[in-house]
């Protein structure tokens, strides 16, 4: 959590997992462990792409409902922005066309 900026931002995938966008480094790491207790997930990285202020990174999640078993298998891409070498925002995007455009709109 020390990458993490005091008021840095986290937009989880489709909005709703986690409860919501969280702010702050400490609701940031309250989703991330209330996550942890629901699910057994792993995530893999698949790339990271440097984009000069912020990394795309495309991810896989695969893993099992703690209670209710169900699995999950699932593809999208996080967009990490920085300043001054921490994450200020974490927003997720369905695809990695997205999350570029999303990028690149931010740079201009």
């Amino acid at each position: 959590m020390a990458a993490f900026a005091e008021d840095a931002e986290w937009h989880p995938y489709l909005g709703q997992v986690g409860g919501g966008v969280r702010r702050g480094a400490r609701e940031i790491e309250e989703m991330l462990r209330e996550i942890d207790v629901d699910l057994d997930l792993t995530l893999e990285p698949e790339e990271f792409v440097d984009l000069d202020d912020c990394v795309l990174v495309p991810l896989r999640a695969g893993g099992t409902g703690k209670e209710s078993g169900l699995s999950v298998d699932a593809r999208w891409c996080q967009l990490w922005s920085l300043r001054d070498a921490q994450v200020i925002k974490v927003t997720a995007y369905p695809d990695q066309a997205s999350a570029l455009g999303a990028a690149q709109g931010d740079a201009g």
